[in-house]
């Protein structure tokens, strides 16, 4: 979802932070174990790949920082199953998001100053993409992390532990 289409789904101003200020994604610790490899890395956008048997088949994540309006930001954090479903209207308008269908969108609270939205992807080519949109007072912006496989539960356990390692990482940063 483009953070324009996100601020018109919530009816938010347009005042944005610039995203990279709190998080530096290339120096993120891999929590992915050692089978899993940078493919590409820079301050805001990581992938990781793994060819390994056992990784899940297909497996690669993504990790992206992303400009949003802060006033749209702080909604969710305020308000998270109640902005879901403008976020999810959203999401599923944007023209980018129409090779695969989605669902399970979920919302979540991660404490006082933080929330994410998660979801799932199912691609025709049989490719599952776990997702999940991470929104913290810590970060301007927000966090996008989207594993991809063929296999649903290990994309979600890989899915999982990027959450975790970059709340960690925000966590370390204060």
């Amino acid at each position: 979802m483009t953070p324009m289409v996100f601020a018109a789904a919530l009816g938010a101003a347009v005042a944005f932070s610039a995203p990279a200020a709190a998080l530096d994604l290339s120096k993120l610790p891999n929590p992915f174990g050692g089978d899993w490899t940078v493919k590409s890395a820079a301050p805001d956008l990581v992938r990781y790949v793994c060819g390994s048997p056992a990784c899940p088949p297909s497996g690669e994540i993504a990790i992206a920082l992303r400009p949003a309006p802060d006033s749209a930001r702080d909604a969710v954090i305020a308000d998270p199953e109640g902005t879901l479903a403008g976020y999810e209207k959203g999401f599923k308008n944007n023209p980018a998001n129409k090779a695969c269908e989605f669902s399970d969108f979920a919302a979540a609270r991660d404490g006082e100053q933080a929330s994410r939205f998660e979801m799932r992807g199912e691609c025709p080519s049989g490719l599952v993409l776990m997702m999940a949109t991470l929104f913290d007072k810590r970060q301007p912006g927000t966090i996008s992390v989207v594993a991809s496989s063929m296999d649903a539960p290990k994309a979600g356990a890989v899915r999982a532990r990027a959450v975790a390692a970059i709340g960690a990482a925000l966590s370390a940063a204060r």
